[in-house]
């Protein structure tokens, strides 16, 4: 009987779980680091396209997919959500 959760004990949901799910994620800023996936992928993608060197011998940018596979990583990183910070006790005098 100890393995029954009762309406007064509810387990700690996952820290994902807590807003929603992937729409709550989406919706605490998430949505930002989609976004800068997406706008990192087509710029070095396009930068490799039109501007990339051409001989073969630069790893990032001889490639269009690597390219915009590494554009993209760079965007995530810059565009993920960072916790809230904490706010600041104004003490009246």
């Amino acid at each position: 009987m100890s393995d029954d959760v009762t309406q007064d004990e509810q387990p700690t949901p996952a820290p994902g779980a807590a807003r929603g799910g992937l729409s709550g994620w989406l919706r605490g800023g998430g949505w930002r680091a989609v976004a800068g996936a997406v706008v990192g992928a087509a710029g070095l993608s396009a930068y490799s396209y039109f501007i990339g060197c051409r001989t073969g011998t630069c790893v990032l940018t001889a490639n269009v997919q690597t390219a915009s596979l590494f554009g993209a990583l760079i965007g995530l990183v810059l565009g993920w959500p960072t916790p809230p910070r904490p706010q600041k006790v104004r003490v009246r005098r």
